[in-house]
């Protein structure tokens, strides 16, 4: 891919080593924040 986004779809080295395919990420998302009921506050 070429062009303005080319550098999502390069890999990418954190300092302690761990590497990333490419820079195309998700948060993290929680599923423990709900009551029992699976409902919110």
């Amino acid at each position: 891919m070429s062009g303005k986004y080319s550098n999502l779809f390069k890999s990418f080295t954190f300092k302690n080593g761990i590497t990333l395919n490419n820079r195309v990420v998700m948060a993290p998302m929680t599923t423990w924040s709900s009551n029992d009921d699976h409902g919110f506050r």
